[in-house]
């Protein structure tokens, strides 16, 4: 939960600076990684702050969340740290209050392009699709509405560029046999989740369950167990994800809401990476089809080449899921390709239906999808 202490002058092109308290666990890594960390709670407690301003419709609360973690990820240019104003130690608490101020226009930007991928992948017709099941049990084990988590992992998940469906059958079921690592229940899962699926071929489940909750030194301490599975419908894809996470903050909802967000945050980055790399390349109707990121540098006129970029892609077979510039003015495209046998086949079949376009230099360090490079 955001603090606020004081407020200051408002900058040219800034939003009002405002004096936000960030808590943390001093953990294994020592009181520095603490106070890190608690200062980068002070400004996912700001942004979220400032975003909720601007998205305030409920069926818009997730999206939010997403466009706060995308741009404390990414914190240059949105938010800027005038002054760390106080650092304590509370028993094994970290507390840090932070002067911040942030940029609107950035923040607008951050919004609308969220929303755009967002809209783009859920106007495209696609058989990639992932059920998603999330249930979360209180410290006595009984079940309790986390709707918003389920509704949280799905946005996370299109943000990666997958499409989402609800798995309510299969969360009905998992309330009712919370045990995650019980063979029979993620069977008796899969299941349910292939009988009741629609174009879906693989399921996030996930329980985010509280292990304890403690006041401390004027805070609420809260620990979280997450446990996650991501099981191919039509595959043996199987993997597993379990972790405890702990949060601060002086109310006890909120420290329990950042630990399950925590939670949830790791265990898509680390699972969604495995279900895309598993779902580049698929046969369907007996046609090949290749998932990849195509980059495009050397931009100069961002409206007019982007749209030779598009038009090209559709006539070499390339349906458009997502795409977006990013910080560097890169075009970045991740596009279901049909009918190549390989990505060099690709590649060959694009650099022909782009005008001027020439292959580009590799990043070898880019996780997460296949890429090729091009550039104008």
């Amino acid at each position: 939960m955001a603090v606020v202490l004081a407020a200051a002058v408002t900058m040219p092109g800034m939003a009002s600076a405002e004096v936000v308290e960030g808590q943390a666990v001093i953990g294994s890594a020592g009181v520095e990684a603490a106070l890190e960390a608690a200062k980068h709670d002070a400004m996912r407690n700001y942004v979220e702050q400032q975003v909720g301003v601007k998205v305030s419709a409920t069926t818009e609360v997730e999206m939010g969340r997403v466009v706060r973690d995308n741009i404390v990820a990414h914190s240059d240019g949105y938010v800027q740290i005038k002054q760390i104003v106080s650092q304590e130690i509370l028993g094994d608490i970290a507390v840090v209050r932070v002067d911040l101020e942030a940029s609107p226009v950035m923040l607008d930007t951050a919004i609308r392009d969220v929303k755009s991928r967002l809209e783009m992948l859920s106007s495209t017709s696609n058989s990639y699709g992932v059920a998603v099941a999330i249930t979360g049990f209180d410290e006595n084990g009984n079940p309790k509405n986390n709707s918003y988590l389920n509704n949280l992992v799905a946005m996370k998940m299109q943000d990666k560029g997958f499409i989402t469906v609800s798995a309510d059958a299969v969360r009905a079921y998992m309330e009712a046999h919370p045990n995650m690592e019980d063979m029979g229940v993620s069977a008796e899962v899969r299941r349910i989740g292939r009988n009741t699926r629609t174009e879906e071929n693989s399921l996030l489940r996930g329980s985010l369950s509280t292990k304890e909750a403690i006041r401390e030194s004027g805070y609420f301490k809260v620990k979280v167990l997450g446990q996650f599975e991501l099981v191919g419908y039509d595959s043996n894809l199987q993997s597993n994800y379990a972790e405890y996470f702990t949060a601060v903050d002086k109310n006890l909802v909120e420290a329990e809401r950042k630990a399950e967000e925590m939670a949830v945050a790791a265990a898509v980055d680390v699972l969604g990476q495995k279900a895309l790399k598993t779902e580049q390349t698929v046969n369907r109707g007996g046609e090949k089809h290749l998932k990849l990121t195509l980059n495009f540098a050397g931009i100069a006129d961002r409206n007019l080449q982007r749209q030779a970029v598009l038009d090209g892609l559709q006539q070499a077979h390339c349906r458009v899921l997502r795409s977006s510039f990013n910080n560097a003015g890169m075009f970045k495209v991740f596009v279901d390709a049909a009918g190549y046998e390989t990505t060099a086949d690709l590649q060959d079949e694009v650099l022909r239906n782009i005008a001027g376009l020439l292959i580009g230099n590799t990043n070898e360090a880019t996780a997460g999808s296949t890429q090729l490079y091009f550039s104008f």
